[in-house]
C-alpha cells in the first residue's frame, strides 16, 4: 500500500536501513533478542517479497522492491547484520542470511551488470554494493563477475561524474555525504581485500 501512497516509506522498509542498528546493539551488549527481532522480520519480508522468476520483465516494470537501489541498500545492510551479529546467530541462520546474499548478489549484477554507464549516482552507488556482495562473500558465485563490473563502473564515475573542482555533474551538493561515503566504502573494501583500487578513488576523496 504504502507503494502507491508514500513511496519513500516504502522504500525506507524495503531497504532494510535498520537491521544493522540491532545487530550493533547485539554487537554492543550480546543480547540475542536482537539478533531474533533480526531473523523474524527478515523471514517475513523474504516470504513476502520472493524473487521475481522473470526479472527482465520486472526490471521493465516500476516496482520497486526488488530493482535499482532497493537491492543494492539491501545487500549493503545485509553485510553489516551479518558481520556485526555473527557469533551470535546459529548455523542454520548463518547459512539463511547466507543464501539472501547470494540472492542479492546475482539480482544485483542481473540490474545494474547490464546497464551502460552512466553518471547516476544510483550506479555508482550499485557498484560499491557489488564490491560488499564480492569481498565480503568470496565464495558467491557471481563474485568474480561482481568485482569485474563494479571496478569498471566505479572508474568511470570517478572519471566522469565530478567536474575538475569536485562538484558533482548531478549538481546535488546534499548528496555530498552520500557521495563520499560510496568511494569511501569502495576504496576500503578493496585495500582490506587486496583488491585493485578503483582509479582516482585516492583524488577524488581528497
Amino acid at each position: 500500500s504504502l507503494e502507491k501512497t508514500a513511496i519513500e516509506k516504502s522504500v525506507w522498509l524495503n531497504t532494510w536501513y535498520f537491521l544493522p542498528c540491532f545487530a550493533r546493539q547485539y554487537y554492543l551488549t550480546g543480547d540475542k533478542s536482537c539478533l531474533r527481532e533480526i531473523m523474524a522480520f527478515i523471514r517475513k519480508w523474504a516470504a513476502e517479497n520472493p524473487v521475481p522468476p522473470d526479472l527482465p520483465q520486472y526490471f521493465a516494470t516500476r516496482k520497486y522492491n526488488w530493482r535499482d537501489m532497493q537491492v543494492a541498500w539491501r545487500t549493503q545492510n545485509l553485510a553489516w547484520t551479518f558481520f556485526l551479529g555473527q557469533h551470535g546467530y546459529t548455523v542454520a541462520q548463518r547459512r539463511e542470511l547466507l543464501g539472501l546474499m547470494e540472492v542479492h548478489a546475482r539480482v544485483l549484477l542481473a540490474y545494474f551488470g547490464r546497464q551502460p554507464l552512466h553518471e547516476n549516482n544510483h550506479q555508482s552507488h550499485a557498484a560499491t554494493a557489488m564490491l560488499y556482495a564480492a569481498l565480503l562473500f568470496p565464495d558467491l558465485p557471481e563474485a568474480a563477475a561482481l568485482k569485474e563490473r563494479a571496478l569498471v563502473i566505479l572508474n568511470h564515475h570517478l572519471d566522469q561524474a565530478f567536474y575538475a573542482d569536485g562538484n558533482s555533474i548531478e549538481l546535488t551538493p546534499g548528496y555530498y555525504p552520500f557521495f563520499a561515503s560510496v568511494f569511501r566504502d569502495a576504496y576500503l573494501l578493496c585495500r582490506a581485500n587486496h583488491a585493485p583500487l578503483p582509479l582516482r578513488c585516492e583524488e577524488r576523496l581528497k
